[in-house]
């Protein structure tokens, strides 16, 4: 639980998989296989639905570059946050703005 609410505060943060371990008081092996078995996936793979989740919230916002959503979500290299992003869901950052862009217009009479 500690490990979860730790990563939902600051998913920005540099967690590491033995990191994640330390706060929830156990060795990564353990940690590991709870967590997979509590969540359903391992804390990594959650870490980056969870970092890509917010990324989604700051793209539609006007003026925010790429760079700077994926700096604020934890990712220091665009292309890295691109590839992590596109794994998530199903399209890059800069097509999932567009698409967003696209659905925010106002239907043509």
């Amino acid at each position: 639980r500690q490990a979860l609410e730790r990563l939902h505060a600051s998913p920005e943060h540099d967690w590491s998989l033995e990191g994640l371990a330390d706060v929830a008081g156990l060795s990564r092996s353990a940690f590991a296989a709870k967590f997979k078995t509590l969540v359903g996936e391992s804390p990594l793979g959650y870490l980056r639905q969870l970092r890509v989740q917010r990324a989604m919230g700051l793209l539609v916002r006007p003026g925010a570059s790429i760079v700077a959503v994926a700096n604020a979500v934890g990712y220091g290299d665009p292309f890295v946050f691109s590839k992590a992003f596109k794994k998530v869901v199903g399209v890059s950052p800069r097509e999932f703005r567009a698409s967003a862009a696209l659905e925010g217009l106002p239907a043509a009479s």
